[in-house]
């Protein structure tokens, strides 16, 4: 349809989903529904194609397309046929090459699964579920041989039910219960709905079940949000909890929903400074523990500088030095005292010994003479004897080796390694250290407990520091959290002494006890972020589906369904309309289409009564027949005058027709197979033997097939039913076929057997006699299933019949009657044995033979 396609690729990609959905299978399911709801939230949401089970689909390049054009289109055969149903035939359906193609069989044939499988091959509307046999375990997926030609080309293709429509063959006509159900609707209001503007009902439909569970999932999202405190109402937090939305950024959240130590440190302070009597007190008793606290501070600081890594190495380095320079000064001892008495000379100890004998001369001994006295009657300070000579001289080398460089050199460089040591920072013992923290006000266990590491770890390593010789050795130095705790609590006390300091000049409570508020409010929303994080989420949910919902909207649909209404039912349609119910003998229906409204992309167009007198539904006026002719109408009007040649494939069109419609609608059909191909599948042998009738009348050949039942299942074609044959071709079906099967049966197996068959076969010579008298020794002026009498050009016909004629015609008629009978149990008649009905088949092919060539008498 000119501009359809184009007109659905602007439509929401769901819509365009849902559409080929109907186009394909007819319906909506609920599992339809599930899906096209997540491929319109996705849609919505711009996440399509993300996971195959969120792509839609496109509508088929077919759907569309004009029908105007197409070139001779004609099916062929349907063959090696599975899971469909209960069909299981060996042989293929082959429509053959004739126009009109009469399909006869009985109920439980095959003939609704081969409809059923028509519909899906071809798109028909109402397709219906394609099942396989449900009483038997499941096989492989549904599926047959297509063969058909079109343009003039041959094709055969494998189809299977996934593979959906046969573009070749989409504009099939098919009619069934289903479309008349399309076209007349008996449950409401009958009324015509083009298939078209039925898709867009259809359409609506889908966009409303869609919008109801959209809807439903909205009203589902209840809030779980708690009420706000009302003792909270007035802070600005609440402001911001009372605005969140789907718009509410995370940042948000974490900036309003986080409750920091720092935090719980503030409310506790803010609750003590708001408990507080005399604020001017406390404020001086927390100026000392800051002032105490500083001094803690400068002496870790200290002593951490101290024990550096760079103080320790500088330590080493003096420590080295002034070993260098002890050794160069013991190696010139050595040197210069190599002959002493005693070895020894320059040692620690002896220069200890030197020095405590030069403090004894200067200060008891000998206070004015220099050190050492080597005067007249001089004795030694710590024997006491007089010194000799070369004692003197002895002492006075002494004194010349410590006064000299290299001794001077090495006792500097001794002394600063002892300075060094002597500066480091005295630390407390540990009940001392823990005074200290009372009297800074470090109160907080975890800060307290980091401080106190911090002090164990200096102390180890002041401990260390004059034993050890390796940096690699010594205990680790702590890092500056717990100083950085320190500092941060100075400050904070600082803080605390000018709020308390300014409580003291002023009453007002009013900013503290909003800064309280705050603070609580605060601590109140983090133990709600979990509710408020949900919150978010369900409002975003929600805005999410409110947009999906806008997706739904039917406007569009409606208003290109009111428009397609003007071009799909037009006054030519309704005048064709009326035209069918002409040629099918429904002109005393006083029926008519008319536009009546669109709404929600639903195009009515009703059969009204005309001229009506009174109010009153359709419905109640038509009967079931009259609804059956009506939507054959509507049907043919449809479709029966496009400018294309494509087949036309009815199923049981006349049921609740009587004789009068049936045979109109048997002529229609026939005059329909002039242009195109019509295939008609019936259980009525009635509505068969109209339908030769017309054919042979309009001068259409007809090519009938029976459906039948065969133990490996249904749906096996067969040639046309006897009563559908001619009495010459039945009398050979029965003598060549029938009688040949049974007489193997009978040679093989037995009588027991045979017997069935047998009686089978007197039936069908008893209905084969029927049909010839009714064909033959009759003329065809009168038929069975034929409402009209016949004589024209072969009422003169009847003159041939002699009285021999009808004695052998009766004789035989009884005589296979009497099979047809109960039998009685003390005399039951024998069934005729394979001779006797092989004589009697060919007796009644003599006589046929005789009488068709004898001539009517003047």
């Amino acid at each position: 349809m000119t501009g359809l396609s184009a007109w659905f690729k602007d439509r929401p990609l769901w819509v365009q989903d849902a559409a080929r959905r109907l186009i394909q299978q007819g319906d909506i399911t609920p599992d339809d529904l599930i899906e096209l709801v997540e491929i319109c939230k996705h849609e919505a949401a711009g996440s399509l194609g993300l996971s195959d089970d969120t792509s839609p689909e496109p509508i088929p390049d077919y759907a569309f397309n004009s029908v105007h054009g197409q070139g001779l289109l004609r099916l062929k055969a349907i063959k090696d046929v599975v899971g469909i149903n209960a069909l299981a035939p060996r042989k293929p359906l082959e429509f053959g090459t004739k126009s009109l193609v009469i399909i006869y069989g009985i109920n439980g044939s095959g003939k609704s699964g081969y409809m059923r499988l028509l519909k899906h091959v071809c798109g028909a509307r109402e397709p219906g579920k394609l099942l396989g046999n449900v009483f038997a375990a499941p096989s492989q997926d549904p599926g047959c041989k297509i063969e058909y030609t079109c343009d003039g080309q041959d094709h055969e293709l494998e189809w299977i039910s996934s593979e959906g429509v046969i573009s070749d063959l989409e504009n099939v006509a098919i009619y069934d219960t289903d479309c008349a159900h399309v076209y007349v609707d008996k449950e409401h209001e009958v009324s015509y709905e083009p298939p078209m503007l039925g898709l867009f009902r259809q359409l609506v439909d889908a966009c409303d079940q869609v919008d109801k569970v959209l809807s439903k999932e909205i009203e589902s999202k209840v809030s779980a949000l708690p009420k706000l405190p009302n003792e909270y109402s007035d802070t600005d937090a609440a402001s911001w909890f009372e605005k969140i939305d789907n718009n509410t950024l995370t940042e948000d959240v974490a900036s309003h929903c986080t409750w920091t130590d720092d935090d719980a440190k503030a409310l506790n302070t803010l609750n003590q400074r708001l408990l507080e009597v005399d604020p001017q007190s406390k404020a001086d008793s927390l100026r000392k523990a800051k002032e105490h606290l500083a001094q803690l501070i400068k002496r870790l600081t200290e002593t951490k500088t101290q024990l550096s890594d760079e103080a320790f190495k500088e330590f080493l380095e003096a420590n080295e030095e002034a070993g260098a320079k002890r050794r160069a000064a013991t190696d010139d001892a050595d040197r210069i005292f190599a002959n002493a008495p005693l070895d020894g000379v320059a040692s620690e100890s002896w220069r200890l010994l030197w020095e405590q004998a030069r403090r004894f001369s200067k200060e008891v001994a000998y206070p004015a003479n220099p050190f050492p006295n080597t005067g007249v009657e001089a004795r030694c300070v710590l024997c006491q004897q007089l010194l000799e000579d070369d004692a003197k001289v002895r002492l006075q080398s002494f004194e010349y080796f410590v006064k000299g460089n290299l001794e001077q050199e090495a006792s500097e460089a001794e002394q600063k390694v002892i300075r060094i040591l002597e500066e480091l920072t005295d630390l407390p013992d540990v009940e001392q250290f823990d005074s200290m923290l009372d009297l800074a006000s470090v109160k907080e266990e975890a800060l307290r407990k980091g401080v106190s590491t911090h002090f164990l770890m200096l102390r180890a390593r002041r401990e260390q520091f004059g034993t050890e010789d390796d940096l690699a050795k010594l205990s680790a130095m702590p890092n500056d959290e717990a100083l950085d705790g320190l500092v941060a609590l100075e400050k904070n006390l600082e803080e605390q002494v000018s709020v308390y300091e300014q409580d003291a000049q002023t009453n007002d409570r009013t900013a503290p006890l909003k800064q309280r508020h705050e603070l609580e409010v605060r601590k109140w929303l983090t133990e709600q972020r979990a509710s408020i994080e949900s919150e978010i989420e369900r409002q975003k949910s929600i805005a999410l589906l409110e947009i999906t919902r806008r997706l739904t909207h039917t406007k569009a649909l409606t208003l290109k369904a009111s428009s397609l209404s003007e071009e799909l039912v037009t006054e030519a349609f309704k005048k064709r309309f009326q035209d069918e119910l002409n040629l099918l003998g429904a002109t005393r229906l006083r029926v008519e289409i008319e536009k009546v409204k669109a709404a929600k992309g639903q195009v009515l167009h009703k059969l009204m009564l005309t001229d009506a007198k009174m109010e009153a539904h359709t419905r109640d006026v038509l009967s079931d027949g009259e609804f059956r002719i009506v939507s054959i109408a509507a049907f043919l009007a449809d479709v029966a005058t496009e400018d294309y040649d494509v087949p036309f494939i009815f199923d049981d069109p006349i049921s609740s027709l009587d004789q009068d419609y049936e045979g109109r609608v048997a002529q229609r059909f026939v005059g329909l197979a002039q242009f195109r191909q019509v295939i008609v599948f019936t259980h009525r042998l009635s509505l068969l033997s109209a339908l030769q009738n017309a054919s042979e009348k309009q001068g259409v050949d007809n090519h009938v097939i029976s459906l039948l039942r065969q133990s490996w299942g249904i749906g096996e074609p067969g040639g046309p039913p006897l009563p559908a044959q001619k009495p010459k071709t039945a009398l050979n079906t029965l003598l060549n076929e029938r009688l040949g099967a049974a007489r193997k049966v009978y040679e093989e197996t037995g009588r027991s057997e045979y017997i069935i068959l047998a009686k089978a076969l007197c039936s069908d010579i008893r209905i084969t006699i029927e049909r010839l008298i009714e064909n033959d020794l009759l003329a065809d002026v009168v038929q069975r299933f034929r409402l009209p009498i016949n004589t024209m050009g072969k009422l003169h016909k009847v003159a041939k019949i002699t009285s021999k004629d009808c004695e052998y015609i009766d004789e035989m008629m009884t005589k296979y009657s009497r099979y047809e009978h109960a039998q009685p149990e003390e005399s039951p008649i024998e069934l005729p044995e394979p001779d006797e009905l092989e004589q009697d088949l060919k007796g009644l092919k003599a006589w046929l033979d005789e009488f068709s060539g004898r001539e009517v008498p003047a």
